[in-house]
């Protein structure tokens, strides 16, 4: 799910930003639009078929098991979205919001921790390296993300209310 609410989370981004006329800017927008649309579509394509890949392999024969296994349902086996998109627009978003305090530093220096973990993760699976993915991707999505979402979600609402 954290592909799809970063999608919605990413115009709010924008707002704590203003109006930085940087093309830079507007390439890791698009990148972080990009690289969580991926995201979502490729857990809810893997949500969807695994199960049915599962049978599928379980009841049939060796040629349709080497069928399987060699087609996956994930959109970006490499990463190259799901991580390198998402890491590049997480390093570019927060390095400008620490350049123009845009939100609390605390918040874009975790953010950049997200981003070397998102390009971590990314290098884990370009060398098929399982435990750099796992630790990578646990610690810098499933920790840290909720955070770093949470104060930006906190620091819109705080902005929003006065």
């Amino acid at each position: 799910m954290t592909g799809v609410f970063a999608l919605g989370g990413i115009k709010s981004i924008q707002y704590l930003l203003g109006a930085v006329e940087s093309s830079l800017f507007h390439w890791a927008i698009s990148l972080g639009y990009l690289g969580n649309a991926v995201t979502a579509i490729s857990y809810f394509r893997i949500l969807g078929g695994e199960s049915k890949r599962a049978l599928a392999y379980s009841i049939g024969n060796e040629a349709t098991r080497e069928a399987i296994v060699s087609f996956s349902i994930a959109i970006d086996t490499q990463g190259w979205l799901i991580f390198g998109a998402t890491g590049i627009f997480l390093a570019i978003i927060n390095g400008f919001a620490w350049q123009l305090r845009s939100w609390p530093r605390w918040i874009s220096g975790l953010g950049l921790i997200m981003a070397v973990f998102s390009g971590v993760a990314w290098l884990g699976l370009l060398t098929n390296q399982s435990s750099l993915i796992n630790f990578a991707a646990g610690v810098g999505g499933i920790v840290l993300g909720p955070i770093w979402w949470g104060g930006i979600g906190i620091t819109v609402y705080a902005l929003r209310t006065k």
